[in-house]
């Protein structure tokens, strides 16, 4: 489940364009799991957006309720 998310939009990317993605785990404690994503051009000169995001793991059952 998604706890927080936080989109950093640096510039605009062409339509067309190829871009590189580059996500890492940044720590687990418990049930939360810290992400972090960068999106630049293909040769990495250009930072199109950054972005860091919490995500709770939680179980089936609370999903449905119980």
């Amino acid at each position: 489940m998604t706890a927080n998310l936080n989109i950093n939009y640096r510039r605009p990317i062409p339509l067309g364009s190829t871009v590189l993605l580059e996500s890492s785990l940044e720590k687990k404690e418990g049930r939360k799991t810290f992400i972090t994503c960068r999106v630049t051009s293909t040769d990495g000169s250009k930072l199109h957006t950054e972005t860091s995001a919490l995500f709770l793991s939680i179980t089936a059952s609370h999903l449905l309720g119980g």
